[in-house]
């Protein structure tokens, strides 16, 4: 080949580079631009024009003539145009200028930067938008939001439902012309002046000839770091209040039925001081008090951390006191609204607000009984004050009545804060406090009842073993030692929730909860599903007891210097070698003695090496010989 025609064969080349090099700056230009010829048919598109067109489209690609995008395209094909787009249902400006080509008349079509950014941000806006949307309107609790001139800009399906005003009502419109408020004294302009959020707000309002009755939350709303407006959650209170209403009437039934039993059936179904398990001595000694004062009507206040069990002594209390027959009702005062609690407490009679009916309360309904407020620290002081008053006379006032009515009911509280603190913090007024605390109880929490968490423990092993149908016989070494370190902040209730979790998780066959089924929120373990397997090689592990142990005491059957789980392991295999003989080796029938399944003995007779039964049973007999 000659020198010109290699020449020749390089021009080409370079041509060639030159062509795919404009086409790949071209494609990958950050404009959003096309080339099109005279008839409009598009020939080349950058990125930003197919992401553009073709994702607004739902399709990989944009249309492939400017018509179909632009119907409205003049025939002269330069300078600039604002066409509609149906494809996108909006105006969008339009750059044409001719470009220089000697095969064919094209032109180049410009969208601006600003345009068609401004365009993919709103569409992306939007459709994040109706997700929202989507979403707000399938929950229960209306929300609405208004801006920091009190102008509705936004409310859900379930806020016209609740107050039965549609959504073209009220958008656009400021609250003074939506509510019978006056804007400057409303709870949203002051959670927007003060920025703070106002929680469980009970509200009732008339809208036109509509009476609304909701408990709502109301947020300031900050957007780039500004005061843009408040947005309320509320829900329907009636409701909420006709639930609570039927729950306390469902608990004075169940006690009402509950008095007509024969003493065997009422010992099965209610709590005694028996179902209280501890040894230790401060639960001995606490156990010892109550059964003293339950014979008397004093009232009694409770103490004790969340999960200690307040609501199991007082039961026992009422069931061991003078009434057993009566009512026992409770109520807890952290969970009901201040207007709903009084009305609860003290009842209700027609006509006193819009909607009350003639219905006692619950200090009415718990004559003969006893009545159980829990959590009393988190009473409005309020309501405090009538209660006082109630408790001094014996007698209680109706909403909306002038007679008062005489009450018979022992007053039985709790408390999960130090009573002395409450009363420091004005959660608790003093003269109240003493009025209740005519008896005072204070239950200790389990990590000062070293020796209840393993009694509690095996308790909660064979009520589950009952329950999940599992064969657990108790707490691995590693398990036990953790327990007896632990703070236990969530007390009795926590460990029932761990236990219960642990055998949820225990294989089929396993006989000990081990490391590796403690929940791990509890942080007990620094490695938990990497323990070793401690089943073969336990190590002792040393117990503090308090005074003599009963016989009944899953803990007492050990020596000193021995292992829990030895004396278990032995005493098992003990069992399973005598079962074994009577039943001249075969499985079925003695696992069927055993009380466990097939394929539990099967893993026992695994796990203790016993392979050639006959063989092995000839040798233990061997060396049970004298």
């Amino acid at each position: 080949m000659g020198y010109s025609e290699r020449n020749k064969t390089g021009n080409n080349l370079s041509q060639e580079m030159q062509r795919w090099a404009f086409e790949e700056l071209w494609l990958r230009s950050p404009q959003c631009a096309a080339i099109i010829n005279a008839e409009g048919s598009i020939l080349r598109h950058t990125l930003p024009w197919r992401d553009f067109f073709g994702k607004s489209s739902q399709r990989e690609a944009p249309p492939a003539h400017i018509h179909h995008l632009f119907p409205h395209l003049k025939r002269e094909l330069k300078g600039e145009q604002t066409l509609f787009c149906p494809l996108l249902e909006k105006k969008i400006p339009l750059k044409i200028h001719p470009m220089p080509s000697k095969n064919e008349e094209a032109f180049m079509v410009f969208i601006s930067e600003g345009d068609w950014v401004n365009a993919a941000l709103h569409e992306n806006i939007t459709s994040q938008k109706k997700i929202y949307e989507t979403i707000l309107n399938s929950i229960e609790e209306g929300v609405t939001l208004i801006n920091s001139d009190g102008i509705c800009i936004y409310c859900n399906s379930a806020a016209e439902k609740i107050e039965g005003l549609a959504k073209e009502d009220r958008l656009g419109r400021t609250l003074k012309e939506i509510y019978p408020l006056y804007w400057p004294s409303s709870l949203q302009a002051r959670v927007i002046k003060t920025q703070t959020p106002r929680l469980n707000i009970h509200q009732n309002y008339t809208m036109g000839n509509r009476t609304i009755e909701v408990i709502s939350n109301t947020y300031p709303f900050i957007f780039e770091n500004r005061m843009a407006g408040a947005v309320s959650i509320f829900q329907n209170f009636s409701t909420y209040k006709k639930l609570i209403e039927q729950n306390i009437d469902l608990q004075y039934q169940l006690s009402f039925t509950s008095g007509k039993k024969n003493s065997r059936e009422k010992a099965n179904t209610s709590c005694q001081f028996l179902d209280i398990i501890g040894q230790s001595r401060p639960m001995i000694s606490v156990i010892q008090k109550a059964r003293r004062i339950a014979g008397t009507d004093s009232p009694v206040l409770i103490y004790g951390e969340t999960g200690t069990g307040k609501e199991l002594f007082a039961r026992s209390i009422h069931n061991a006191g003078p009434n057993p027959e009566g009512p026992f009702l409770a109520i807890n005062c952290a969970a009901i609204p201040e207007n709903l609690l009084e009305s609860l407490l003290f009842g209700t009679t027609k006509g006193a607000f819009t909607g009350s009916m003639d219905k006692p309360g619950l200090f009415e309904q718990a004559n003969g009984g006893s009545l159980f407020l829990d959590e009393i620290n988190s009473m409005p002081m309020s309501t405090q004050s009538k209660l006082l008053r109630a408790l001094q006379e014996k007698r209680v006032r109706r909403l909306g009545q002038k007679n008062e009515t005489p009450i018979d009911a022992r007053v039985i509280s709790s408390c999960n804060i130090n009573p002395q603190k409450a009363i420091k913090t004005h959660l608790i007024r003093s003269d109240l406090f003493y009025r209740l605390a005519v008896v005072y109880l204070e239950i200790p929490p389990l990590k000062d009842r070293e020796r209840d968490i393993f009694m509690l423990s095996d308790y909660f092993v064979k009520f589950f073993n009952r329950k999940f149908n599992k064969q657990i016989l108790s707490l691995g070494p590693e398990v036990i030692k953790a327990f007896r370190e632990y703070d236990w902040p969530g007390n009795v209730r926590q460990l029932r929730h761990g236990i219960e979790s642990a055998m949820n998780i225990v294989p089929e066959g396993a006989v000990f909860i081990e490391a590796c089924h403690i929940p791990e929120y509890m942080g007990l373990f620094a490695s938990q599903g990497a323990q070793k397997n401690t089943l073969s090689s336990p190590k002792p592990v040393p117990f503090k007891t308090f005074g003599p142990e009963p016989e009944s005491d899953p803990i007492v059957h050990m020596v000193k210097d021995e292992s829990i789980l030895q004396n278990l392991q032995d005493k098992e295999k003990e069992m399973i070698i005598k079962s074994l003989k009577q039943h001249k080796g075969r499985i079925t029938q003695s696992a069927k003695s055993l009380g466990i399944s097939r394929q539990s003995l099967q893993y026992r007779l695994k796990k203790y090496g016993i392979k050639n039964l006959p063989a092995y049973l000839k040798y233990s007999e061997r060396l049970m010989k004298p």
